[in-house]
Parts: C-alpha cells; structure tokens; sequence
C-alpha cells in the first residue's frame, strides 16, 4: 500500500521537476526527503526491522534517475555520490531515537 501511495507521488514529483530543469540534485533529494519519504515511513517504528525490498527499490531508483546513471548502476556507488544511506538504516535511526 506504501509502495502504491508512494509512486504516485514520485510521479508528480517527477512532472513539477521537469518544469524547473535548473534545480539542483541536492534541492530535489530536499523535495524527496520532505514529500516522499514521510509516505514511506508512514509507521516505521512497528515495522522498521523488516526488510522492504520494494520501498528501498523506489528510493533508490528516484536516486538513479536524479544522477541519470543507468539502472544496473551499483547502489552503493549512488548512495556515496548522493551522501545517502538506505532507508531501513534511516527507519532504525529514528526507533532509537524515539523518546
């Protein structure tokens, strides 16, 4: 359900991002952080140990198409281009850190 909620909104992030062919990488992973990941996350201090291959699929390709790197690029490689790291190391981050 995430998954669905979530590639809708990336693709409308998409489309306003085509209007603005200026901005710059680090302004659109900002756009990300504040729009897509919020849907993402949506609960993840339940759920945050299990591994969800289809959720860091979408964020890892929003990062691929950011770069235009091709899709069999190491994700690895994207994440140190972009200073990022995955989502379920993020989501284990926010359960400890929950007062």
């Amino acid at each position: 359900m995430l998954a669905g909620q979530t590639l809708k909104a990336i693709f409308k992030l998409k489309s306003n991002l085509s209007k603005f062919p200026g901005i710059t990488v680090q302004h659109k992973l900002d756009l990300f952080d504040k729009l897509i990941l919020p849907i993402l996350n949506c609960g993840s201090e339940v759920w945050c140990l299990n591994d969800s291959t289809m959720l860091e699929g979408i964020h890892i390709h929003f990062c691929k198409h950011i770069l235009g790197v091709r899709g069999q690029t190491q994700n690895n490689f994207v994440y140190g281009e972009l200073g990022r790291t995955s989502l379920k190391s993020r989501r284990v981050v926010n359960v400890i850190h929950i007062k």
